[in-house]
């Protein structure tokens, strides 16, 4: 009965977000079975694994990989994510999907989409305090958001804090779900390492993902940025980034 639930509530956010194109579309549903639109490709998790595992054989790490294309990726991860939050008004966040990873993340139609809802919960909000009522989660990984193990509640924000992994392993290639750090170091404020090449990187990207994964990172949740802001300023970024490269493309194409 409570697996059936599950199964209800995420063909129910599917529906309310049809219109959303970074959200995978559900044809049909019936019991626990459904129907989605199809991948040729791996999940993002493998996809950045292979991508990684590539450049670095040929020793051309980090130079060689196209910078732009990660941050449309991450563009898209935290558009989805937004969406999701933000379906039923940008005011509040209604649901949060409680098992974000790179696995749940498709590639489709030249578009990275959101997928896997099992988890997700819906949110209640307090009119008398004006906030999230937080839900009771007892479940904890080595990932989860340090107020996950505080407090033992969760809202949204943990899946902002979630979408930082997925960021991070962007950027990295290395996937924080095999890192093996303790959520009760994550509560005191560890993170995962780093590289020191990504801060010392002229890259603009690089610069802009580390902005992003600290943002997503932040121990208060009520500190956390929304999934909607960062989405808005990766967005920003991605427009004012490319924008210089093509007008250094073009000074390059006009002096050769």
């Amino acid at each position: 009965k409570e697996r059936l639930l599950k199964y209800n509530v995420a063909a129910l956010i599917h529906e309310r977000l049809t219109s959303s194109r970074h959200i995978a579309t559900m044809y049909a549903f019936c019991g626990t079975s459904s129907l989605h639109e199809f991948s040729y490709y791996p999940d993002l998790s493998k996809q950045i694994e292979i991508w990684h595992a590539e450049h670095s054989a040929q020793e051309e790490y980090p130079g060689s990989i196209d910078t732009i294309r990660l941050l449309r990726i991450a563009v898209d991860v935290a558009t989805a994510i937004s969406d999701l939050h933000t379906f039923d008004g940008e005011a509040q966040a209604t649901v949060a999907h409680g098992d974000l990873a790179g696995d749940q993340i498709i590639f489709v139609d030249g578009v990275y989409k959101l997928t896997d809802f099992e988890w997700a919960f819906f949110l209640r909000w307090n009119e008398k305090l004006d906030k999230v009522c937080p839900v009771s989660d007892n479940h904890l990984i080595d990932t989860s958001a340090p107020e996950e193990t505080i407090h033992h509640h969760r809202t949204e924000k943990a899946d902002v804090f979630s979408m930082g992994h997925i960021f991070y392993s962007i950027l990295t290639g290395e996937d924080v779900y095999e890192l093996n750090i303790n959520h009760y170091l994550v509560a005191q404020g560890v993170r995962p390492f780093i590289p020191r090449h990504f801060y010392e990187s002229e890259d603009d990207v690089h610069k802009v993902l580390l902005g992003a994964i600290e943002r997503c990172w932040v121990g208060d949740p009520t500190e956390r940025a929304s999934a909607k802001v960062i989405a808005e300023d990766l967005r920003k970024d991605l427009e004012r980034i490319e924008e210089e490269r093509q007008s250094l493309d073009g000074v390059r194409w006009t002096i050769e």
